[in-house]
């Protein structure tokens, strides 16, 4: 076990669990790296790596020395327990650092609350409010995991509340802004339809044209399958890998964009055809992760020293060659001798025919001679030698190697230009440079992986050459405008937003397109084109079960975030639930009584008992908080005398009974009393609390039509 580790354990541990699994912990750190490395490359515990090669932890952020091992511990006994990804211990990596600079000098062992709460000031100092929040929740993490695993004492609880500008729990200015116009999602793919648009722009307009209609997390976007398009019962699908989950799953594409998504689809697959076989290609012949190799002297020498042997041992990089002579302008392999024969000895006609001139004949057929006696000839010129091998593609040398390694800016080691020297020397003397002998380790940690989305255990689950997007590395003149890259969620980004690499303008910019409520030029993100999507289906009328099935979402209360319809969208959405019989409660009851004497009194009560709504776990209260306090101090299911067991439950709760949370809710509060009801004696005052539960909850189910058995004291 590492030294650092057995001592911090040994001297601030209780839990004898964390240190029976120190070697397991030790283990889980990243390859390449030691407990007591300040940096560990992260890549390995990313599930969806792209083109990522590195994703650096940097541990000297944290000045406090124990609390900086504390920190390792936490992550890896994460890792070790639920899988921690690079992304959230980035984040437990922030807040012991910021936890380090209020600790300061002082012990580990002197850590306590206030230490916490002043983390959390800095934290809201220094982020916006969603992200305080987010960090506000890992420090509290971070509290319960030291007070359950060491010696300290700490009730730290964060007092941040979770932000809510947009959503059903913010209010109308952030939800308008929140909420794309459609005049923008329609201009934008409008553009798609110039002509004077560059093939940079119409890749990615085909990109939006799609998330228009799926409303993708980014990186799901990003990491489309070729094969995406399905269909099944009639209905086109997008078969996408949820970034919760992994596994593809399909998303039903609404029908008016069945057209517009076909095409585009079809044309990113067109444009990216070739870029796909060559990641096919590479992936059969390119086994090395050459630009992690420039990262380490020691993997470059290893691998230097392969190719040197690879290139040395090849016949077809003969120099001395029996057959065939060079041509340094020509740049080809010419028959010199047999060339000569065919023509009857007659010299004029071979140089009529090869297209050379008397000396570069001479100079042929004497080095061709030269190869046939097994030597390399060197002529002079003036006293100076003519080294025409030193322009043959088959010699090796540096610039060889670079383009193997797909570069041509990377400075080579020493080492590495010495193995080239080397074996440059070796193959002019018709010798091969020797093979090393084979490092699995190396061989390991620098192969190359083409998997762009992995499973938890490490699986490849969709690789490069099963891509739908794909773009060259690359621009212009670069010398890698060859290879291929995957598409990330930095070049969305940096097309939508940020620049397009050239002009440094996002693409509302260069097309002129304006937001109609400000006059302004847009600017919006890719995740806020899934709000505005959640909101068209919240409009259209759909469940709270289909729009978290059709997001992905595992609970319906996570549809709150992305609902950006007004409160008078909601309000109207409310008054025809009543008008519709779909909503219980006393205004239901009143305006259906109303409603049989006069239409337009009921609707002026309606639009009266409706104008305030308060959401509740189990329904929705009319009541206004502002002007009048809850008479029932919030328990809407505890109305009526002791006498009374059946005298419902609030008059201003109103439920939805096609709202499973809501009933879902209800249930449980039944559940709950009813278990309460055995349990307490009759004599208790609590006793008619719960009865007057049991009883409103047990009459509201049955005013909503969902027949639960009356249960006896």
């Amino acid at each position: 076990m590492s030294a650092t580790l057995a001592r911090w354990l040994h001297e601030h541990t209780e839990d004898s669990s964390i240190g029976e699994l120190g070697e397991h912990l030790l283990a889980l750190v990243p390859p390449g790296a030691s407990f007591e490395s300040d940096q560990w490359n992260a890549i390995s515990w990313v599930l969806r790596p792209g083109n990522g090669i590195s994703r650096y932890l940097y541990f000297d952020k944290i000045v406090h020395v124990n609390l900086k091992v504390a920190c390792k511990i936490w992550i890896l006994h994460g890792r070790m327990t639920r899988n921690l990804g690079e992304g959230s211990a980035q984040a437990r990596l922030t807040v012991v650092a910021i936890l380090g600079e209020v600790l300061g000098a002082r012990p580990f062992d002197t850590l306590k609350n206030e230490d916490f709460y002043a983390a959390e000031r800095l934290i809201k100092k220094n982020r916006a409010p969603a992200g305080a929040y987010g960090l506000c929740k890992v420090l509290a993490t971070f509290a319960k995991w030291l007070n359950l695993r060491t010696r300290s004492r700490l009730g730290y609880v964060s007092r941040m509340k979770k932000p809510a500008k947009h959503g059903r729990k913010g209010n109308d200015a952030g939800r308008n802004e929140k909420l794309m116009p459609d005049e923008v999602i329609r201009d934008l793919i409008a553009v798609n339809s110039r002509k004077d648009i560059s093939d940079y722009d119409r890749f990615y307009l085909q990109i939006f044209t799609i998330d228009v209609g799926a409303g993708f997390r980014v990186g799901e976007l990003a990491n489309l399958p070729e094969n995406c398009l399905v269909e099944h019962d009639g209905a086109l699908q997008l078969l996408y890998f949820p970034e919760k989950k992994g596994r593809p799953v399909p998303k039903v594409v609404p029908p008016s964009l069945v057209p517009a998504i076909r095409a585009a689809v079809s044309a990113l697959k067109s444009s990216t055809e070739d870029l796909r076989k060559l990641a096919a290609q590479q992936r059969e012949n390119e086994p090395v992760d050459w630009f992690k190799v420039s990262s380490s002297e020691t993997a470059a020498h290893y691998f230097a020293s392969k190719f040197a042997h690879e290139w040395t041992a090849n016949p077809a990089n003969r120099l001395i060659n029996p057959d065939a002579v060079w041509h340094k302008f020509k740049k080809k392999l010419i028959d010199a001798i047999g060339t000569l024969e065919e023509c009857g000895g007659n010299k004029s006609e071979v140089r009529r025919r090869l297209g050379v001139s008397d000396m570069s004949l001479e100079r042929m057929l004497a080095e061709q001679k030269a190869a046939r006696a097994g030597e390399l000839r060197t002529l002079t010129c003036k006293g100076k030698e003519i080294r025409s091998w030193n322009f043959d593609p088959r010699l090796i040398n540096e610039n060889q190697f670079k383009l193997r390694m797909r570069t041509t800016t990377n400075k080579l080691y020493p080492s590495v230009r010495a193995i080239i020297q080397d074996a440059k020397e070796m193959q002019l003397r018709g010798e091969t440079y020797p093979n090393p002998d084979r490092n699995d380790e190396l061989e390991t940690q620098f192969r190359r992986s083409f998997a762009l989305i992995r499973g938890p255990e490490g699986e490849s689950c969709l690789e490069a050459h099963e891509a739908l997007l794909l773009r060259k590395r690359g621009r212009g003149g670069d010398s890698r405008a060859d290879d291929f890259l995957a598409v990330t969620t930095t070049d969305l980004a940096r097309w939508l937003n940020r620049n397009d690499g050239k002009t440094k303008t996002s693409v509302f910019q260069r097309f002129g397109i304006v937001d109609p409520r400000t006059g302004e030029i847009a600017k919006f993100t890719w995740h806020d084109v899934r709000h505005w999507l959640n909101t068209q289906y919240q409009r259209g009328g759909l469940s709270q079960q289909q729009i978290a099935l059709i997001f992905g979402r595992k609970d319906v209360g996570q549809n709150a975030t992305y609902d950006q319809t007004s409160s008078e969208e909601r309000a109207e959405r409310l008054r025809n639930a009543v008008r519709d019989g779909v909503i219980v409660g006393e205004i239901s009851d009143t305006y259906s009584r109303l409603a049989d004497i006069s239409r337009e009194q009921a609707e002026e009560y309606l639009a009266g008992a409706l104008r305030m709504i308060n959401i509740m776990p189990h329904g929705l209260c009319t009541l206004n908080w502002a002007m009048s306090p809850c008479p029932h101090y919030l328990s809407c299911f505890t109305c009526g005398g002791d006498t009374e067991e059946n005298s419902g439950a609030c008059e201003h709760l109103i439920v939805d009974r096609n709202n499973f949370g809501h009933v879902a809710e209800i249930r449980r509060l039944r559940n709950e009393a009813q278990v309460a009801l055995k349990v307490i004696p009759s004599q208790s005052p609590m006793f008619s609390h719960y009865l007057r539960i049991f009883s409103n909850t047990t009459l509201k189910l049955e005013q909503m039509g969902l027949g639960v058995e009356a249960t006896s004291q």
